[in-house]
């Protein structure tokens, strides 16, 4: 028994803790598909953050989020 950053500390040491990334993550509003075309999109130089916002129905928070690596990270 202890606090509960003592058992995250002892779930870490003991590696009983799983990381969701990408698809995995229960709160996921994008597929690993759409993450690639956004940055194939915004690779074309045909979009900013904004206007790919909204061609693709998504928040500008997202696509930005996406095209600065800050989510979806494992994807190349």
């Amino acid at each position: 028994m202890g606090t509960k950053a003592d058992n995250n500390a002892d779930k870490m040491r003991k590696g009983r803790h799983k990381a969701l990334k990408g698809e995995g993550h229960p709160c996921v509003k994008i597929t690993e598909e759409k993450v690639i075309e956004i940055r194939d999109l915004y690779k074309s130089g045909g979009f900013s953050h904004v206007s790919l916002a909204k061609h693709l129905g998504l928040t500008k928070g997202l696509v930005s989020s996406v095209l600065l690596r800050q989510s979806w990270k494992h994807i190349t």
